[in-house]
């Protein structure tokens, strides 16, 4: 199966394993018939039939093992944890199969596959909320992949390192981890290996996660499109459903209709066709584009939806950041039902996790939400003062004001109230901090304006200045300088290229300025740091802003203002 998953076939393992279970051989049907189903509805799990996979995994677990040994029973726990990882509404079971498969594992020696069980279980803990137990399971994991020279497994055990940390907004440290797994791979593929296309996938994607959280979209994106050459050719949830989910997510923020209309085009194919936690998430990034274009129906259709899932388990899931989105919707709206529903899941979630680091950030999330929210709570709480629901909203408060001294006890109300306390700290550092950034800013600007006295000074002495000193500064990156220089060199350029063009932005003003200097699209994209095919974008959304017709040439445009 893996085998086949490798070069991106996994169907024809499927269907000659359905082969065998439909016409078993005497010998298979007397002595193997529960490992045939159970490797089977493994493979099943791989090519999106899940229900059907579920099914005859638990037909198989029903069965008895003939002659038991400690390795068949592992992969029996390992393949039925894999199976059933999903469906939220099994959460329990896939960290019984895979604590008893681990134990099986230790008792065998000789197992393949015990580190995809601890990845496996840690990120089941992480879902969770038992983050210390998921980052100790994730480490583990990559010692047990290095301890048998197994480097899919360790390119695997870092994935799972570096989503904690985004899910964690450590983004620095998730970029460090994507960046070993890359390397690893790297280095690999220089041999005979062959990659496994989801887990390389995967590698590249937590890169542009990680990326995106450090405010670098362009080359969170390009990372994805590299994801996306390994998995467009596997079933839809093998790793498309994950690229349409981060980029949906990315394009609906936007305020472009054609990013939105595309935006919404992958969420609901990932609505359709995605596992249940994707769903949700999607559901999410949905609501949040109705509210954003004025639906609040359709947006709370789409939160009912979202709460419907994280809800199907008797220990409920959470995405990060969605209640809150729906609270606020509802306080916005004064819908007191909303308000009860979403107050409730939003104190759920803060209560989940009990892990400090987290804790400190969600108290942060808490003091900012309702620092924003105060004034209009406060008018809403005015406006009803003289109506019954005021009643409703108050009672409402109180009960859960008990509910959390009473469940969670004096000892965690102390808790909170020292991590608020660290929250305010860290506020007053942030202050500080940015009061000594804007002095730093001052400071490069009065040596930027030193720096322009200087080359005005040089070029007064040296007539035969030329493009010669501004391709050096390109090359070693140092922009600021670079248009400095360039603005003294061409002074007139600049003006009118801005009343030819109104409405250009920062990144097609450096195009045009290297179109000047007779740059071909591959140095250019090499200055720029992005792919040719964005440089070809800017050249396409240049050409519609400049008004040129398809024999103008835009080269010759951009000269002419010289």
């Amino acid at each position: 199966m893996n085998a086949y998953q490798t070069i991106g076939k996994p169907e024809e393992c499927t269907h000659y394993l359905d082969s065998l279970v439909a016409r078993p051989t005497p010998f298979l049907r007397k002595y193997c018939y529960r490992d045939l189903l159970c490797v089977a509805a493994y493979a099943k799990s791989r090519t999106e039939d899940m229900a059907m996979a579920e099914r005859m995994m638990k037909k198989s677990l029903s069965m008895p093992l003939v002659f038991p040994s400690h390795d068949r029973l592992f992969r029996d726990y390992a393949n039925a944890a894999a199976v059933f990882f999903p469906n939220p509404v099994a959460q329990d079971s896939v960290v019984s199969y895979c604590v008893k498969a681990i134990n099986e594992a230790d008792k065998c020696g000789n197992v393949s596959g015990k580190q995809y069980v601890y990845s496996m279980l840690g990120l089941m803990y992480k879902r969770m909320g038992r983050l210390k137990d998921a980052v100790d399971l994730m480490g583990e994991s990559v010692s047990e992949a290095y301890r048998r020279n197994d480097m899919t497994g360790v390119v695997n055990g870092y994935n799972d390192l570096s989503e904690l940390m985004i899910y964690w907004n450590l983004p620095q440290m998730a970029e460090d981890f994507a960046n070993k797994g890359i390397s690893i791979v790297d280095s690999l593929t220089k041999t005979s290996y062959k990659a496994n296309p989801m887990i390389v996938s995967m590698v590249y994607e937590r890169k542009g996660e990680a990326l995106l959280l450090m405010g670098k979209s362009d080359s969170a994106m390009y990372y994805w499109s590299k994801a996306e050459g390994y998995v467009k050719e596997l079933p839809y949830n093998s790793g498309m459903v994950d690229l349409d989910v981060i980029r949906g997510e990315l394009l609906s923020k936007s305020d472009s209709k054609d990013s939105i209309a595309r935006a919404r085009q992958m969420l609901e194919r990932v609505v359709h066709k995605a596992t249940p936690h994707n769903r949700a998430k999607a559901y999410y990034h949905l609501a949040t584009i109705s509210e954003k274009e004025g639906d609040s129906s359709l947006c709370e259709q789409h939160l009912d939806s979202m709460y419907n899932i994280l809800n199907m388990a008797e220990s409920p899931t959470y995405i990060y950041g969605a209640y809150e989105f729906a609270l606020s919707h509802y306080l916005k709206k004064g819908d007191d039902k909303g308000i009860r529903r979403f107050s409730e899941a939003f104190l759920g979630e803060m209560s989940h996790d009990k892990d400090l680091t987290n804790s400190k950030e969600v108290t942060k999330i808490v003091s900012s939400f309702y620092t924003e929210q105060k004034n209009m709570e406060l008018q809403l709480l005015a406006e009803k003062v003289h109506k019954q629901r005021l009643y409703l909203v108050i009672a409402i408060l109180f009960l859960m004001a008990l509910v959390m001294v009473n469940v969670y006890g004096r000892r965690e109300y102390n808790l909170r109230r020292r991590l608020a306390d660290e929250a305010m700290d860290i506020l007053l550092h942030d202050h500080l901090a940015t009061i000594d950034s804007l002095e730093q800013e001052r400071k490069k600007a009065t040596l930027m304006r030193e720096e322009l006295d200087r080359i005005k000074t040089e070029v007064r002495q040296r007539p035969d200045y030329d493009a010669i000193s501004l391709l050096d500064l390109a090359e070693r990156g140092n922009e600021e300088n670079f248009i400095l220089r360039f603005n003294v060199i061409y002074p007139s350029f600049m003006s009118n290229l801005r009343q030819r063009v109104p409405n250009i932005g920062k990144r097609e003003v450096l195009f045009c300025m290297l179109i000047v200097m007779e740059m071909d699209t591959e140095k250019i994209s090499t200055l720029m740091a992005v792919a040719p095919r964005s440089v070809n974008m800017l050249r396409w959304r240049l050409r519609k802003k400049f008004g040129l017709n398809p024999d103008d040439s835009l080269e010759e445009a951009i000269k002419s203002l010289i």
